[in-house]
Order: C-alpha cells, then structure tokens, then sequence
C-alpha cells in the first residue's frame, strides 16, 4: 500500500505488515533520528542474516538483496525492527535513572553536614506527608532545588 504525498510513504506487502509497522513506531518513543537511522541499518542486518540462513545457504545474491522476490515485498520486517531495538536503545531514555524509583534511601546519606539533608527532605517530602499543614498555614511548596558545593559533597546522592 502506498500512501498519498501528503501522508508519510511506505510501501509494505499486507495490513499484517502495516500494523506491525504502527507498533514499531509506538514502541519508538525516545528514539531521535540517529537511533532510527541505527535501528534500522540493525534490523537491515538482522534481515539479511534471516534470509541467509533462512535459505539454507542456497540463497543467491538476487534473492538476498530482493532482486528475485515478488514486487513490493519488505526486506526488513516489523519483527526485525522489534529484534534490532534489544541492540539499539533511544538514546534521550538512557540517562532516565533520575526518573526511576531511587534506590538510594535517607539511610544511605551518612550525616547532615550543613542541614542539606533536613532542608531537601522539608522541601520535598513535607509538601506532600504533611499538605493539611501546608494548606492551613497557606504555605505553597517549593518549584525547584537548587544544590551546590564542591565536588564529593554528595549532591548526586542527595538528588538520588
């Protein structure tokens, strides 16, 4: 099916395919350019392996590059794009460990050199342990953070 110039152009073999395109597409989010450019030149890889091994090496080079195959016919499959994302990730996801539950607890921060501890936990827990006080005393939470201080005072580990 191919699309109208007004829509994005592709040129796949059934619905089944299309579809699988459309979940590959869902399950991209993160990936710029540079990873789809990767993810596909992966999957490319992964297609031809595929059909090398696929043929038990009776695979010509005219039907490896699709020279032999019927017209219109995908070289790379949705499952080769969904096999090739195990090797390429979205690289604006991976320094997304401030987002996942932090592993680092209270505990871990030995001290309160400075009160940073009790003044982060005030500014970030007590807004939402304790919102009836903050609500009473008409008090609005703090909109950000600031931490700073020499290298190994710990900032990272108080952000964690």
């Amino acid at each position: 099916n191919t699309r109208s110039k007004g829509d994005s152009f592709s040129c796949v073999g059934s619905v089944e395919e299309e579809e699988g395109l459309q979940r590959v597409a869902e399950a991209c989010v993160g990936y710029v350019a540079a990873d789809l450019s990767a993810l596909v030149r992966r999957a490319a890889i992964l297609g031809i392996e595929k059909a090398f091994h696929d043929d038990d090496d009776q695979t010509s080079s005219t039907q490896l590059f699709g020279l032999g195959r019927r017209q219109h016919a995908p070289i790379i499959t949705a499952r080769d794009l969904f096999s090739a994302m195990n090797d390429v990730g979205a690289s604006c996801l991976r320094d997304a460990s401030l987002s996942a539950p932090p592993k680092t607890t209270w505990n871990d921060i030995a001290g309160d050199a400075g009160g940073a501890k009790r003044a982060l936990r005030e500014a970030i827990e007590w807004p939402r342990t304790r919102r009836s006080a903050f609500l009473a005393l008409g008090l609005n939470p703090p909109r950000g953070v600031l931490l700073h201080g020499p290298p190994g005072c710990a900032k990272t580990t108080l952000a964690r």
